[in-house]
């Protein structure tokens, strides 16, 4: 996974930088105190990008005009203001880069996962029904506030798997894909919102079911004997069904939703208010506290507490 540091003092190099994924970026500044500029880009698989970007050090001008594909953006600080067209953008949300988007600042400190328009419209052709017209986000922002938390743990898991080289897998670079798509349909409005949902349809009925059965009941307690009734077939039907298709079994599949609902509960969970670890395992079809602690660890790294109590602190990253 190929990773670029750019650092510069010139509003000149920073636009430099920029431009390989802000085609045409505009960079304004008053001259005086010296420009603060530092950026990391990884270049994932499948026509993904992610940025983390700090500009700062005098009042400065940013106008986008051309994005190249499709860019969410986070700011973890943000001092100033920011605009499109007539419309202000709320920072304190995660938001979409549109062209024609301005900002005058202080210091700003964002993060922007950007796709490569055919990779992330070729993903979302083989999961959601095509709808009337072309693909367009609608809005800037999320379309609640807890959307906007949501689409922040999608952030982070990404930037963790960055951090960790978990990206590197071509299984968790695939996983990652489908969900910063699909989850950027279910937090931000565009026009195909009415059209209907499938699951993978391109795969057999079979797997389908199995898999629509493990989404929704991962949770409980499930036995081979369930999944395999679910999509109709036997048990070894099915387990060869999922090696074939998805290079897996039917139990792997099961724990990697059970670890993703997991991981997304401790990176929005408030220990504050009460949130545990055993009971957010054990709200995610985990029976053994210890046993998810180290899946867990082997998975993302690090210990489930710690999860939590980063997040807890106001810390998500």
């Amino acid at each position: 996974m190929p990773t670029i540091r750019s650092s510069a003092d010139q509003a000149d190099a920073a636009v430099a930088a920029l431009e390989t994924y802000f085609p045409g970026v505009q960079v304004g500044s008053d001259q005086g105190t010296p420009l603060q500029f530092s950026m990391t880009a990884s270049s994932l698989p499948q026509g993904v990008s992610f940025l983390d970007f700090t500009i700062g050090g005098r009042p400065l001008t940013t106008r986008v005009n051309d994005t190249g594909g499709f860019m969410f953006a986070r700011a973890v600080q943000f001092d100033g203001e920011m605009t499109l067209g007539r419309a202000d953008v709320d920072a304190a949300q995660p938001y979409i880069i549109h062209p024609g988007l301005h900002s005058r600042y202080d210091v700003a400190h964002a993060q922007v996962l950007a796709m490569d328009s055919d990779a992330f419209l070729s993903r979302l052709g083989e999961r959601v029904t095509r709808g009337s017209g072309s693909f367009q986000f609608t809005g800037i922002g999320p379309r609640t506030p807890e959307y906007g938390k949501y689409w922040d743990a999608v952030v982070v898991t990404v930037a963790h798997a960055i951090r960790t080289g978990a990206v590197d897998d071509p299984l968790v670079a695939s996983s990652l894909l489908d969900l910063v798509v699909t989850s950027s349909l279910a937090c931000f409005t565009h026009t195909w919102d009415d059209a209907p949902s499938e699951t993978l349809p391109t795969l057999p009925a079979a797997v389908r079911r199995a898999r629509a059965f493990i989404d929704d009941n991962a949770h409980t307690p499930i036995a081979m004997t369930d999944i395999a009734q679910a999509a109709r077939m036997s048990v070894r039907g099915i387990q060869y069904a999922f090696a074939r298709e998805l290079q897996m079994t039917p139990t792997e599949y099961l724990r990697r939703v059970r670890l993703t609902q997991a991981r997304t509960a401790l990176l929005t969970g408030n220990p504050s208010a009460g949130d545990t670890v055993a009971a957010i395992a054990r709200s995610c079809g985990f029976a053994h506290p210890a046993r998810f602690a180290a899946t867990y660890r082997s998975q993302y790294g690090e210990n489930p507490s710690d999860t939590l109590k980063r997040t807890g602190n106001g810390h998500p990253l």
